[in-house]
Formats: C-alpha cells, sequence, structure tokens
C-alpha cells in the first residue's frame, strides 16, 4: 500500500538533508515527527483493568513493524559475537530473537499480549565480555518488542530507542575491549568520588579511564539511514495495512 503522503514527504525531506551533508542522523524528534505522520498513535485498551485486549492504532503497528525491521537489521552483529559471551543470564531470559519473534506473532494475532511480554527478559551472561555494539544489537530486539507492547523503550545513555540502538550496533566504531563501556558508564553514573570509595577496582577504574566514546563511521551511517527510510518504513507501512 502506498504510504502516506506526510509520510513520503518526511522521508523525502530527511533523505536530502543526510545526503546534502547538512546533518549526519536523524534526531529523536525528526524520527518522532515521522511516526505521528502515519496517523493517530495509539496502543488502547477498551477498560483500564489488563482484563481486556491490547488494541493497536494503524499507525501504532506501523512504528510496531519498523522498530522489528530495524532490529533484524542488526541482530547480525550478535550473532557473530563470541557464543559464549551472549548466553542467557539463566532459564527465564531470552535471547533477541525469541523477542523479535515474539513481537512479531503478538503482532499477527498469533500469541497473546502476556505470551509477547515473557519474552520480555533479554540480557546477557557477562557484560565484560561483549562490546556496546553487540549489547545494542540485542537491546534493538528488546527495545522493539517494547515499542510493540508499551509504544516506547526503555533508554539507556544517550540512547532513547530502537533506531538509536540499531545505529550504534550497524554503524558504530568501537575501540574498546569488551566490557569497558560498562565500567566507564557505572561509574561515570556513580561519580568518580564514589567510585574511589567503594566497590570498583583499580582496573575497572583504569579501563574506565581509557575508554574511547563509540563514534559511527559517516558512510555506514547514511547507508543505515537511506536504508531506513527508503526501504524499511514502506515496508512496515505495508506489514501494519496488510496484517490486521
Amino acid at each position: 500500500m502506498t504510504l502516506p503522503l506526510e509520510v513520503q514527504q518526511l522521508c523525502n525531506k530527511y533523505l536530502d538533508l543526510l545526503r546534502q551533508g547538512h546533518q549526519t542522523s536523524l534526531g529523536l524528534d525528526q524520527r518522532e515527527a515521522l511516526y505521528q505522520a502515519f496517523g493517530l498513535l495509539q496502543w488502547w485498551r477498551g477498560s483500564r483493568t489488563n482484563d481486556e485486549p491490547l488494541w493497536l492504532s494503524e499507525a501504532s503497528r506501523a512504528v510496531s513493524w519498523l522498530s522489528i525491521i530495524t532490529a533484524r537489521k542488526v541482530i547480525f552483529v550478535w550473532e557473530t559475537a563470541n557464543n559464549t559471551s551472549v548466553e542467557p543470564l539463566n532459564e527465564f531470559m531470552r535471547t533477541p530473537h525469541e523477542a523479535l519473534e515474539a513481537a512479531e506473532k503478538f503482532l499477527t494475532g498469533k500469541i497473546s499480549e502476556n505470551e509477547a511480554r515473557s519474552a520480555c527478559r533479554v540480557d546477557f551472561f557477562r557484560y565484560d565480555l561483549i562490546t556496546l555494539k553487540v549489547y545494542c544489537a540485542s537491546k534493538a530486539s528488546l527495545a522493539a518488542l517494547e515499542t510493540t507492547l508499551l509504544g516506547s523503550a526503555e533508554s539507556f545513555a544517550n540512547l532513547e530507542d530502537f533506531a538509536d540502538y540499531s545505529l550504534v550496533a550497524f554503524a558504530g566504531i568501537d575501540n574498546n575491549e569488551p566490557g569497558v563501556w560498562i565500567d566507564d558508564f557505572y561509574i561515570n553514573l556513580a561519580g568518580w568520588d564514589f567510585a574511589e570509595d567503594e566497590k570498583w577496582t583499580e582496573e575497572q577504574k583504569e579501563r574506565a579511564r581509557q575508554y574511547q566514546p563509540v563514534k559511527n563511521d559517516p558512510q555506514k551511517e547514511l547507508e543505515f539511514w537511506e536504508w531506513w527510510l527508503t526501504e524499511a518504513v514502506p515496508q512496515a507501512w505495508e506489514l501494519a495495512t496488510s496484517n490486521k
């Protein structure tokens, strides 16, 4: 089905801005404007209780499908990581594949909301064995499931939604050893004064001091957004309007 006119106009506008070098990425405000252009974003129940099924508007379904398509784009980063570092913490945890499968099955009416929610626990065996890119590849899948069920996803640092996580996984340049990112994040979150007095080891503090912020490769970043605007967005709308 043809994209809504406003969505197509925004896609064209954003493509021009990116290709002409006026900006290198799409901000959250621009992405939200695109989501709203799909129509009324609504995750709704017939009552204030959880007794009635969750209902998604056509626009909400489009955003949900977009989150799934986007996360699938980068799941290869998680798949190619060291197998021992991406095992779930325990039997109750789910893999990124299971999270995306749950989101898709919920949207196509194959499982209930409660069944889909059971796949919301996605995590790793040990954060110190993975890079930020691998974390983001997995987190994108969880963000897709959260977006499908809740309309939004949990943020981490300056990463706000499924597109942010996917972009880092796809285009990020990470020269750090596995695990350095999590030391840097938590020590800076707590504050260095706290870190000096508490449980952090000297090795962890030294690793955090040497952390190099992950930056995106400009060419890969442009490639990601061109794909997102020209392929992912139309595909999401097609799925939203054909799978009701």
